[in-house]
């Protein structure tokens, strides 16, 4: 059975991950959320975590909860235990905001760039 809500439906401009859905009438999903951890190379690593959540949730303190049930993708890049030096984490962060765009870009469509205000060149 698919499930009711355009979260998960391809229309949405997601890519889709799983669609979490129970059968019949037995319940409404709440919270899904996927967690992801990748090693690359360099000894970079990559942590993304997507999915949805409920009304008055966030992932992270810093950020405010939505009024209502809201999606969420969240990237983080990073290495471990390396030596302070300027030039060397000047172009770690860089290639950092690379591998995260990269993923996004892979996880969303462009009718999902589009939908919320995005351009596309």
């Amino acid at each position: 059975m698919a499930p009711t809500s355009t979260f998960w439906a391809p229309s949405s401009g997601l890519r889709s991950l799983g669609q979490p859905s129970l059968p019949g009438d037995l319940g409404v999903l709440r919270h899904a959320l996927t967690e992801c951890h990748y090693e690359l190379s360099g000894g970079t690593s990559l942590r993304a975590r997507w999915g949805r959540l409920p009304a008055g949730t966030s992932l992270d303190p810093s950020v405010s909860a939505a009024a209502g049930p809201s999606w969420v993708c969240d990237l983080d890049a990073s290495i471990e235990n390396i030596e302070f030096d300027k030039d060397d984490l000047m172009g770690r962060a860089a290639t950092f905001g690379d591998v995260i765009y990269r993923y996004y870009r892979w996880a969303v469509t462009d009718q999902f760039i589009r939908a919320h205000g995005g351009v596309l060149t």
